[in-house]
């Protein structure tokens, strides 16, 4: 019989390394949601979807936000694009083109796989939720700008995304 000691192995220290890596994928989750948040759902674009809606004869606007995987839409928003926003910006694709940005993700990808424990997809929506959006600044600063406009929201986790609902 093998008599090893928690030292020995070094659980502890592989556990302290998992929440190293937990907490430097919240700080790129957090990164890449408050660029969103500054470049994409704007008070402007939040205007003109309401706008719209209103338009149809409607009054309510449910917006969808996944970690990965999840239709792309003008209300369906996924994290994994979020990121690949920051760090590889879209227009660099338009721009420089498709093969350089596949090949810098690929990149990125294997550097993710190879040193860390725990990939991107880790997180579980609950923690992006608690971890990132709720504690957003410019997030909270948007929902009392909401508040103010006495619109009514709701923000939950349904399976496989978190969902928006604001009711004007």
């Amino acid at each position: 019989m093998n008599n090893c000691t928690h030292k020995e192995i070094g659980f502890s220290k592989v556990k302290a390394e998992v929440q190293q890596e937990k907490q430097l994928l919240v700080e790129i989750y957090k990164m890449a949601f408050e660029h969103f948040l500054n470049n994409v759902f704007t008070i402007k674009f939040l205007k003109s979807r309401i706008k719209e809606k209103l338009g149809y004869g409607e009054n309510d606007l449910i917006f969808k936000f996944a970690k990965d995987k999840y239709g792309k839409t003008t209300t369906d928003f996924e994290f994994a694009n979020m990121i690949a926003d920051v760090f590889f910006y879209k227009w660099l694709k338009e721009a420089i083109g498709f093969v350089l940005v596949k090949s810098k993700f690929k990149n990125y990808k294997r550097l993710i796989k190879d040193n860390f424990i725990c990939g991107t997809s880790k997180l579980t929506l609950q923690e992006v939720k608690d971890l990132v959006i709720d504690k957003s600044e410019p997030w909270q600063l948007l929902l009392k700008t909401i508040e103010n406009e006495n619109i009514k929201y709701d923000f939950f986790q349904c399976d496989d995304c978190l969902i928006f609902k604001m009711n004007f």
